[in-house]
C-alpha cells in the first residue's frame, strides 16, 4: 500500500514515516513539501493513504481538498494539524477520515491509521462537548452565530437575513443560553477555539 506523507516540516514528514514503518511493514512512503506536489503526484501514482498537513506555507489545505479529492477519491486522507477551528472543520470534515492532533502521542498516531486502513475512519472525542452544543442550534441560530462572528451587527442581520429585529434577537438569546456564553466576545473565543 503507498502511502503519500505532505507536510512542510522536513522533520514531521520524517517522524510520521518512522512511527509507522515499524508498524505497518507494508506501507511504501513518498513525501510532498508544497501544496503543489501533492497534486502532481497523486496525477502519476495511486495512493491508499494520505496524510496531509492542514496549514502550509503556501496555503491552507481547506482550499485545495475537495481538488485532492477529484483527482485520488479512493484515497483515504488523514488531516495533520496542531489547531482547527470549527469552521475549518466544518469546511473539511467530508472530505477526509480522520483529523489529528500533531501533539497527539505516538499510541494515538498508530491507532488513527490503523482504524482509517481498516475500518475507513476514525473519530476522535476532542471537544465534543463543543459539537453537542453546536449541534443543539437551529440552522437559523448557527446562521446568526455565523453572521455575528463575521462581524455583523444586529441591524445587518435584519437586512442580511430579511427578519424582524426582535426575531434575531430572540434567536440570539437562545443561541447564546444553548452555548452557555453571554456575550458577543465569549461567542467568538469558543468558535475560533482549536477543536483538537
Amino acid at each position: 500500500m503507498n502511502c503519500l506523507i505532505a507536510d512542510d516540516h522536513w522533520i514531521v514528514r520524517r517522524g510520521m514515516m518512522s512511527i509507522m514503518e515499524n508498524h505497518f511493514s507494508d506501507l511504501y512512503f513518498d513525501q510532498a513539501g508544497r501544496i503543489s506536489e501533492i497534486s502532481s503526484m497523486l496525477e502519476k501514482k495511486s495512493y491508499h493513504l494520505l496524510i496531509l498537513d492542514f496549514f502550509y506555507a503556501d496555503g491552507t489545505l481547506k482550499n485545495s481538498i475537495s481538488n485532492i479529492k477529484l483527482i485520488s477519491n479512493n484515497t483515504r486522507i488523514i488531516v495533520l494539524s496542531s489547531s482547527i477551528t470549527y469552521f475549518d472543520y466544518l469546511e473539511i470534515k467530508d472530505h477526509v477520515n480522520a483529523i489529528l492532533c500533531k501533539q497527539s502521542s505516538q499510541a494515538a498516531i498508530i491507532n488513527c491509521v490503523q482504524k482509517v486502513l481498516f475500518e475507513g475512519t476514525y473519530i476522535n472525542n476532542y471537544h465534543q462537548l463543543f459539537f453537542d452544543k453546536v449541534a443543539s442550534l437551529s440552522s437559523r441560530e448557527l446562521e446568526i452565530v455565523k453572521l455575528i462572528i463575521n462581524g455583523y451587527g444586529n441591524k445587518e442581520i435584519v437586512n442580511k437575513l430579511d427578519l424582524k429585529e426582535n426575531t434575531i434577537s430572540t434567536l440570539r438569546k437562545r443561541a447564546f443560553d444553548k452555548l452557555e456564553i453571554e456575550n458577543n466576545v465569549e461567542l467568538i473565543n469558543l468558535f475560533m477555539l482549536s477543536v483538537l
